[in-house]
């Protein structure tokens, strides 16, 4: 098989990887209650898997940053959060993601009070697939 003919990518893109650090002083970091808790969740755009598997606990009242090279997953693992892929075709989250204690990826899922709760701000701005008012609006 010629690399022109492979199916699977030839070099495999790096994983994100959680690990969590204690500076807070001795408590005991698995008592701490978690604000947002996944597991096992796995993202696709269209047939390709770009997350594998990810389970984090972010700790309710304390600082959490998830750092990584280049095309790890970082971004596409934070927008989960507030399930910013649903307005864009053939990109699907599966596992949980668990805020206050609702799996937001159920179906049933309120998104517009979802995204009242769970906002963010990227790098680069760019607007979502709406219209000017839509993007300013939303």
């Amino acid at each position: 098989m010629t690399d022109a003919t492979r199916t699977e990518p030839a070099v495999v893109p790096p994983r994100l990887q959680v690990e969590g650090r204690r500076d807070d002083g001795g408590a005991d970091w698995e008592a701490l209650p978690s604000q947002i808790s996944v597991r096992h969740l796995d993202f696709f755009y269209g047939k390709e898997q770009a997350l594998f598997d990810n389970c984090i606990e972010i700790k309710r009242n304390r600082v959490t940053a998830i750092i990584g090279p280049s095309g790890c997953g970082k971004s596409t693992h934070i927008r989960c959060y507030n399930r910013i892929y649903n307005l864009y075709r053939d990109q699907r989250a599966t596992g949980e993601i668990v805020i206050d204690g609702e799996n937001i990826l159920a179906p049933d899922t309120d998104l517009l009070e979802l995204r009242r709760k769970v906002g963010m701000i990227f790098q680069k701005p760019g607007p979502f697939p709406m219209s000017v008012f839509e993007n300013v609006a939303y």
